[in-house]
C-alpha cells in the first residue's frame, strides 16, 4: 500500500505516544505490513492511498477476485447449492 501526504510528515499513534513512521521527501510511504494498513484505515483514514485493491477470497477453493461481481459469478458457477 502506498500512502501520499505532506513531505517529511510524521504519523504519530497518540494512544501509545510514539512515532509510527515518517513520509519521505516526496511525501510517499510504501508498506506491505497488514497490521499497519489496518491501523491506518482505522485511525488515519484522511491520508490518501494508492494500490488500494481489495481482494475477495473464496472460502471453498481459495480463488481470489478484485470485485464482488466476479466473486458471485464464480460462486454460482463453481459451487452451486445442492437441491
Amino acid at each position: 500500500m502506498k500512502y501520499i501526504y505532506k513531505p517529511n510528515a510524521y504519523i504519530i499513534d497518540y494512544e501509545k505516544g510514539k512515532k509510527v513512521f515518517q513520509f519521505d521527501k516526496n511525501g510517499e510511504y510504501v508498506t506491505k505490513d497488514e497490521k499497519l494498513i489496518k491501523w491506518m484505515k482505522k485511525n488515519k483514514n484522511f491520508i490518501k492511498c494508492e494500490n488500494n485493491v481489495a481482494t475477495i477470497k473464496c472460502k471453498k477453493c481459495g480463488a481470489e477476485f478484485t470485485n464482488k461481481g466476479d466473486f458471485l459469478v464464480h460462486c454460482r458457477e463453481k459451487h452451486p447449492k445442492r437441491k
